[in-house]
C-alpha cells in the first residue's frame, strides 16, 4: 500500500485528515479473468479489506449536533 498511498482515495467520516493507515485484514472474494488478443489476459480482483486509519479530527466552535 505504501507505493500507492496517493491512489487509494481513502475517506473517513470520523477522521478528517488521515495520517497513518494499516492493512489489518484482506480477503480475496472473486477473480475475473478476460482473455485478450495475442496471448494476453486482463484480470480484476474483488477484495474485502479492513484498513485502520489514524489522523486528526477537526473541531468546530459552533457545532450543533450531539457528539
Amino acid at each position: 500500500m505504501d507505493e500507492n498511498i496517493n491512489h487509494l482515495d481513502l475517506h473517513s467520516f470520523s477522521v478528517n485528515n488521515i495520517d497513518e493507515y494499516e492493512l489489518e485484514e484482506i480477503e480475496i472474494k472473486q477473480v475475473y479473468v478476460d482473455d485478450r488478443p495475442e496471448m494476453s489476459i486482463a484480470f480484476d480482483v474483488l477484495v474485502k479489506a479492513s484498513i485502520v486509519v489514524q489522523g486528526s479530527v477537526a473541531k468546530f466552535e459552533n457545532q450543533t449536533s450531539p457528539l
